[in-house]
């Protein structure tokens, strides 16, 4: 399968959230067995680009291909879930949401409740 060019996942955490430290463990496995796919950490509380996710709460994933956002997700997420939200993104589909709660107003699925990790971690 093609790898997406530019593809960026993005792990929306707050500090002190027992939720954000609960999902690092499965983002890691995901990451090292996703060498290719850029995952970038982001501080929701510091860093501005979160800013226009706007996500309700943490953790939060945003996958974006190419500067564009195709799929995002607040709340808790498995290794097998991120694997296969990826799987989709690499063969062209849009991924689906993990459970369908309708479209956001900008048309990213999104739900709520939920090695190569970015080294820009902010505290």
């Amino acid at each position: 399968m093609p790898i997406p060019p530019a593809a960026r996942l993005y792990f929306i955490y707050q500090t002190g959230c027992p939720a954000c430290a609960s999902a690092e463990p499965p983002l890691a496995r995901f990451s090292r067995k996703n060498p290719h796919l850029m995952i970038l950490r982001r501080n929701a509380q510091k860093s501005p680009e979160v800013a226009g996710f706007e996500p309700n709460g943490t953790p939060a994933y945003l996958l974006m291909v190419e500067g564009t956002p195709v799929w995002r997700h607040e709340g808790m997420l498995d290794e097998a879930e991120l694997q296969r939200v990826w799987d989709q993104a690499k063969s062209g589909e849009a991924p689906e949401p993990i459970e369908d709660e309708g479209d956001s107003e900008d048309n990213i699925p999104r739900k709520r409740k939920g090695k190569e990790l970015d080294t820009e971690e902010e505290e």
